[in-house]
């Protein structure tokens, strides 16, 4: 990041600004898979309960 203001040349600057774009997309697209993987996780574990809490609201009754 600092080699792209230390750049004079304009198809540098051009190459070294679009790769930091790019590696920001990527971060950001790897941060978003990795919630998503969290929230499926949660919500695999809730529809595992789930079973249990029907099973426990029928014997009540």
């Amino acid at each position: 990041m600092i080699q792209f203001f230390k750049v004079e040349i304009t198809k540098e600057l051009i190459t070294w600004s679009v790769g930091s774009i790019l590696f920001f997309l990527a971060v950001r697209m790897l941060k978003i898979v990795a919630w998503m993987q969290m929230d499926k996780s949660a919500l695999l574990g809730e529809i595992k309960r789930l079973p249990l809490f029907v099973f426990l609201s029928a014997k009540k009754e």
